[in-house]
């Protein structure tokens, strides 16, 4: 008997979680661009958007891409679906070429100036258009 109850429980416990997770979340618009490093199209740069949202209660998903020979980028959430949700992001560029050299060497001067980690460049994500983003070397 007890055994009977305990497969309901886990049952009504599934059966929530899978009402639950059936949510399609927030509408998620097709963004794609381009990133350029003092007027040249970057190769290897993560792009990451992170919604600039001010509410507590909203959660939306960032998004992120990398940069193809052609600094040309497509965004996917953090769960793999394309695109980023709708409104304004905070974005942060990191380069996944930049060489690590041994400590006590000099390193190369590195293609992207720091301050563009930092997440100080602001997009509206909305209509569809083609991103443009123009970083400059340090």
């Amino acid at each position: 008997m007890n055994l009977n109850r305990l497969l309901l429980a886990f049952s009504m416990i599934l059966m929530v979680s899978a009402v639950g997770c059936s949510e399609s979340g927030p509408e998620l618009v097709p963004t794609s661009g381009i990133v350029k490093i003092d007027g040249v199209p970057a190769q290897g740069i993560m792009v990451r958007f992170m919604p600039d949202v001010i509410d507590d209660s909203i959660k939306l998903p960032s998004s992120q891409g990398l940069t193809n020979a052609e600094g040309k980028f497509e965004l996917r959430t953090t769960d793999n679906k394309v695109g980023a949700a709708e409104g304004p992001h905070r974005v942060s560029l990191f380069d996944t070429l930049e060489e690590r050299v041994p400590q006590g060497q000099t390193a190369k001067p590195a293609r992207l100036d720091s301050k563009f980690s930092s997440g100080a460049i602001e997009i509206t994500v909305g209509d569809g258009e083609e991103i443009v983003i123009e970083a400059t070397g340090s």
